[in-house]
C-alpha cells in the first residue's frame, strides 16, 4: 500500500482554477507492497509523481488532483457501530419519516438553535451566495432541495424548491428544470447534489437553463481521509466510492443516494467530466472548516457543546485549517457555464 506524508502546513485554496497552483505537494512516499496493490487506473500517476517537483507550473493543477485522488482511494476500514451512537441520536427526530415536512421543520430548528451548526450553515450559504450573485443579472436563483434551508431568508428573491410537495415553493426535479432555456442565474444546493441519481441528465437541463456564465454551486461531502472514515462508519445514508458509473437506482429520494459522487465525477473522473460535459468549467474546489461541524452533531446527532466552550471550537477551526486536507468533511464546488 502506498503511503503518502503530505506537509500539513498546505491547504487548499479557492483557486479560480482547481487546485492549481496549490501549494497542495506530495514530499515523499514510500512503496510499501508496490505498484501491483494500486487500481491499474492509477499506477501511471503513481510513476509521474515522481517528476512532480520539476513539473512546470501550468500543469501542476492535473497531476496534484489526480495525485490527491490516489491518496483517497486507499482501503478505509470498516467497523461495528457501537450501541452508544444510538443514545447520540437527535430524540426529536425519532418517529419522524426523513424527507417530511415535520423532519425538515425539526431540522431546521437544530440549525438555527445550535450555535455551532449555525456558524457552519451561515459560512456555506455565504459561499453559494458569493457565487451566485457573480452571475450575470438577469435570470432567477434557484435552490434545489430547500428541505430545512433558511437560505431564502438571506437572499428574499431566491425560489425555493424540493422533489416533496410541501416543503418548499415549487416541486422541481434537478433531471427536468421547469424553466425555460437560459432563464436561471444560479442552482444552489447543500447535501443535495449526491441525491441525484442519473447527474448527466442534470448537467444537461443545466447547460439549458442557465444563462451564458451562471453558476452551478453546491456544499457537498468531501473526501478527505476522516471524511470517508466518518460518512462511510457513521451516517446513515450510503457512501461508496468505488462504482465506475455516476448513476444509481432510486427509490427513496432520501435514502437512495452516494456521498461519494462529487470526488468520482470532479477529482476521479474529471477528464471524463470535461468530455461529456464541455460547456462548464470548474471553477472552484475548496476544503471547508470541520471541527465545529464535528463536535455540533449536526442536524442528526444531540448537541452536546457547553455554551462556554462554543467560541473555543469556532476559534480552533480557524487554526486547523492547515489540517484540512486531512479532515474536512465538507468541500464547496464551483461550475461556471462557459460564456459562448
Amino acid at each position: 500500500m502506498i503511503v503518502f506524508k503530505q506537509a500539513l502546513s498546505a491547504y487548499w485554496p479557492g483557486n479560480a482554477e482547481l487546485l492549481g497552483p496549490a501549494p497542495l505537494m506530495l514530499q515523499e512516499y514510500s512503496r510499501g507492497a508496490g505498484l501491483a496493490s494500486i487500481p491499474k487506473a492509477h499506477s501511471e500517476d503513481l510513476r509521474r509523481l515522481s517528476a512532480l517537483r520539476d513539473a512546470p507550473k501550468a500543469g501542476q493543477s492535473r497531476l496534484l488532483c489526480r495525485a490527491w485522488g490516489l491518496i483517497l482511494a486507499t482501503h478505509t476500514p470498516t467497523i461495528r457501530r457501537p450501541k452508544m451512537l444510538i443514545w447520540l441520536r437527535e430524540p426529536r427526530l425519532k418517529g419522524l419519516t426523513p424527507g417530511s415536512p415535520d423532519f425538515f421543520n425539526v431540522q431546521r430548528q437544530l440549525i438555527l438553535n445550535r450555535p455551532l451548526i449555525r456558524q457552519c450553515y451561515d459560512d456555506w450559504y455565504r459561499r453559494l451566495l458569493v457565487d451566485a450573485r457573480s452571475a450575470p443579472e438577469g435570470g432567477a436563483i434557484l435552490e434545489l432541495g430547500s428541505g430545512g434551508s433558511y437560505l431564502k431568508d438571506l437572499e428574499p428573491a431566491l425560489v425555493t424548491s424540493d422533489v416533496v410537495p410541501g416543503i418548499a415553493e415549487r416541486v422541481v426535479d434537478g433531471r427536468r428544470l421547469p424553466f425555460a432555456d437560459g432563464t436561471l442565474r444560479a442552482l444552489l444546493m447543500s447535501h443535495v447534489f449526491h441525491h441525484i441519481p442519473d447527474v448527466n441528465v442534470f448537467f444537461k437541463e443545466a447547460q439549458r437553463a442557465l444563462v451564458p456564465g451562471g453558476v452551478i454551486s453546491m456544499i457537498e461531502v468531501a473526501h478527505t481521509p476522516f471524511a470517508r472514515f466518518f460518512f462511510k462508519n457513521f451516517h446513515h445514508e450510503p457512501y461508496d466510492d468505488t462504482p465506475p458509473e455516476w448513476s444509481f437506482t432510486q427509490d427513496d429520494p432520501m435514502m437512495d443516494c452516494n456521498q461519494a459522487l462529487t470526488w468520482m465525477i470532479f477529482i476521479r473522473d474529471r477528464d471524463r467530466f470535461n468530455q461529456r460535459h464541455p460547456g462548464f468549467v470548474i471553477e472552484k474546489l475548496e476544503l471547508l472548516p470541520w471541527l465545529a461541524y464535528f463536535c455540533s452533531g449536526g442536524v442528526t446527532s444531540r448537541y452536546m457543546i457547553p455554551k462556554f466552550l462554543e467560541g473555543l471550537f469556532i476559534g480552533a477551526d480557524r487554526c486547523l485549517k492547515p489540517l484540512q486536507p486531512l479532515f474536512s468533511l465538507h468541500w464547496h464546488i464551483c461550475l461556471r457555464k462557459r460564456r459562448e
